[in-house]
């Protein structure tokens, strides 16, 4: 399992790519599976996707660095899950 932020409503949920039992939120375009992957533990401690969650849930606006976003967008669209 590899918890992940919902950026459409700030649940964690149980993987990126799958709905969000909260707000039934799928990623389906390579840019909104990207910013999942990004945000989930493979990357970050649970600490930090609850800090995200919250501003989620706070309405704010999360930045994604964009060359790092290009990246993932990459790693999305050929299958692969980024080991950095």
């Amino acid at each position: 399992m590899m918890r992940a932020v919902c950026l459409a409503c700030g649940a964690i949920k149980e993987d990126a790519f799958v709905p969000c039992p909260k707000c039934g939120h799928l990623p389906r375009t390579d840019d909104d599976k990207a910013r999942h992957l990004m945000l989930t533990e493979w990357y970050f401690s649970m600490g930090k996707l609850e800090y995200f969650a919250q501003k989620v849930k706070n309405g704010e606006r999360l930045e994604f660095n964009e060359t790092i976003l290009g990246r993932f967008i990459g790693y999305v669209q050929n299958g692969q899950l980024p080991s950095e």
